[in-house]
C-alpha cells in the first residue's frame, strides 16, 4: 500500500511542475495578467497545495466504511474536485471581467472556501454516516430485493422520458430536473447503496445512460458525475480502511489532471464553440472561487430575505404564476454592481448571466466572506436537521431523494427554494412507491439484515 505522504509528495511535485511550465505560457511569460509569470506560477502552486490539503482532509473521513457511501460525501467530493480542476486558471484570461480582482483576493477566497468545507465535514460527516446506516437497515427490513427492479424501472423511465421529451416535446427546466433526479437516484443506489450484484453490467448501463443524456441535452456534468460516482462506488467497497483512504486520496488528486486531458475533446463534442477551444478558458467554467472573491469585494450586497422571497416565487408551479415576469433573485446584485456576462460566444447578455454559481458564491453575495462560510453550513444543516427527525420508510425516502440536491454544485440563489421543493416532491413520490411495495409484497418484510451493500 502506498503511503499517504508519498502520494501527496509526488502529486504536489507534478502540480508544481505544471504550474511552472504550463504550455505556451509558463513562469517566464506574463500571459494575460500584469502580475508577471513568477507571481502567476506561485498562485497556481499555492492553489494546488490548498487543494491537496482539503483532499487529504476529506480522505481521512473515508476511513469510516459508511461515510463515502453518503450523498453528503459525494457532494463534498465534487466541490473539492471543482476546486482542483482550475488550478492553472491564473495563466488565462479571466472568463468574466467582473472576477478580475487580483491574485491575492482570489487566493483568499480559495482559503475561505476550503475553511467552509473543513467546517462542513467536521460538523455533518458523522450525522450523514448515521443516516446512511439507518436508511440501509430500513431498506433491508421493509422492501429488500424489491428495490432492485424498482430502481431499474426508475432508471429506464426517467432516461426514456428525458430523451423522448427532449426530442419530441418541450420539456421545461423543472421537468428536466425531476427526470434527471430519477437517473441520479438510481445511479447512486446501484453504485453505493443497494446490493452490488452484476456491478460491471450496472456500470456499463449507467455510463451509456450518461452518454445519452450528455449527447441529447449537451450537459457534460451528467456523464462526468456518473463516471466519478461509479469509480468511487468501487472504492467504497474496499474492505481495508487504510487502503480505501489511500485510494480516495489518489483518485481525488488525479481528477484535475484527467479533466485537463478530456475537457477539450468533451467540450468540442457537446458544445458549439466559435473558433478554437481554449482549454484554460474551459477550465474556468468549473471555477466558483473567483465568484466568491468578486462578490465579497462588491460594493452592493443583496438582502437575503428579499432573495429568498424571490426564490420562493420561483418554486411556485408555472401554471399558477407567470415566471417570465420574475427576476432572478440576485439580479439586483448584478445590476447594482454593473456586472454582465462578457461571454459573447455563448450568447449571454446582462439578463442571462451564466456565472458559475455555488452555495458559496450565494453566501458571498449576501454576506461577503462571512456569508461564504455560513450559508453553506446552513444549507447542509437544513438537510441534516430534517433527516435527523425522520424514521423508517420516511427517512429512507427523504434520504434517497436528497441525492439530486446533494449532487448539484451549481446552485444559484433563486434556485435554493426550488431545490428544496424538488427534494420534498421527490421524497413524497418515493415514499408512496415504497408503501405500495410493502403493501403488495408483505412477505418481503422479514428480509435478512445481514446482506452487504
Amino acid at each position: 500500500m502506498i503511503k499517504h505522504s508519498s502520494i501527496l509528495f509526488i502529486s504536489i511535485c507534478i502540480y508544481t511542475m505544471l504550474g511552472i511550465i504550463w504550455p505556451e505560457l509558463g513562469i517566464f511569460r506574463s500571459g494575460y495578467s500584469d502580475d508577471g509569470g513568477f507571481n502567476i506560477a506561485m498562485a497556481s502552486i499555492i492553489h494546488a497545495i490548498l487543494f491537496h490539503l482539503i483532499a487529504y482532509n476529506f480522505s481521512n473521513y473515508c476511513v469510516n466504511p459508511g461515510f463515502l457511501k453518503t450523498p453528503f460525501a459525494i457532494s463534498c467530493l465534487v466541490s473539492i474536485a471543482y476546486l482542483g480542476v482550475p488550478f492553472l486558471k491564473y495563466y488565462g484570461e479571466v472568463r468574466y471581467v467582473e472576477f478580475d480582482v487580483g491574485l491575492q483576493y482570489r487566493l483568499f477566497a480559495l482559503l475561505v472556501v476550503c475553511a467552509s468545507i473543513f467546517m462542513i465535514l467536521k460538523i455533518y460527516a458523522k450525522y450523514w454516516t448515521l443516516f446512511y446506516f439507518k436508511s440501509r437497515e430500513v431498506m433491508h427490513q421493509s422492501v429488500g430485493p424489491l428495490f432492485v427492479p424498482f430502481m431499474y424501472f426508475i432508471f429506464g423511465a426517467s432516461l426514456f422520458y428525458l430523451i423522448y421529451g427532449k426530442i419530441y416535446l418541450s420539456l421545461n427546466e423543472t421537468q428536466i430536473v425531476l427526470l434527471q433526479a430519477g437517473y441520479f437516484i438510481s445511479l447512486y443506489y446501484f453504485s453505493l447503496f443497494g446490493l452490488q450484484h452484476k456491478a460491471y453490467w450496472n456500470e456499463l448501463l449507467f455510463v451509456s445512460g450518461g452518454i445519452a443524456i450528455t449527447y441529447y441535452l449537451g450537459t457534460r456534468y451528467t456523464l462526468l458525475l456518473a463516471v466519478l460516482l461509479l469509480g468511487f462506488g468501487r472504492i467504497s467497497r474496499i474492505q481495508s480502511n487504510q487502503r480505501r483512504k489511500s485510494m480516495v486520496l489518489l483518485c481525488l488528486l488525479l481528477i484535475p489532471l484527467v479533466t485537463i486531458l478530456i475537457l477539450g475533446p468533451l467540450t468540442a463534442m457537446t458544445k458549439n464553440r466559435y473558433g478554437e477551444i481554449s482549454l484554460n478558458y474551459e477550465l474556468q467554467r468549473t471555477d466558483y472561487v473567483d465568484f466568491v472573491a468578486a462578490a465579497s469585494l462588491a460594493d452592493y450586497k443583496e438582502n437575503v430575505f428579499k432573495g429568498l422571497y424571490t426564490s420562493s416565487l420561483w418554486a411556485i408551479p408555472g401554471s399558477y404564476i407567470d415566471k417570465s415576469r420574475l427576476d432572478y433573485s440576485m439580479e439586483p446584485f448584478f445590476d447594482n454592481n454593473q456586472w454582465r456576462s462578457p461571454d459573447k460566444r455563448e450568447g449571454h447578455t446582462l439578463k442571462t448571466n451564466d456565472y458559475p454559481d455555488s452555495i458559496f458564491s450565494c453566501g458571498a453575495m449576501v454576506g461577503g466572506v462571512v456569508g461564504a462560510i455560513l450559508l453553506p453550513l446552513v444549507w447542509f444543516g437544513v438537510f441534516s436537521i430534517v433527516l435527523s427527525r425522520l424514521n423508517n420508510t420516511l427517512l429512507l425516502s427523504f434520504y434517497l431523494a436528497s441525492v439530486p440536491a446533494m449532487f448539484n454544485i451549481e446552485i444559484a440563489f433563486f434556485k435554493i427554494i426550488p431545490v428544496l421543493r424538488n427534494w420534498f416532491v421527490t421524497s413524497i413520490i418515493l415514499f408512496v412507491f415504497i408503501q405500495l411495495t410493502i403493501i403488495l409484497y408483505p412477505k418481503l418484510m422479514g428480509y435478512t439484515k445481514g446482506r452487504n451493500c
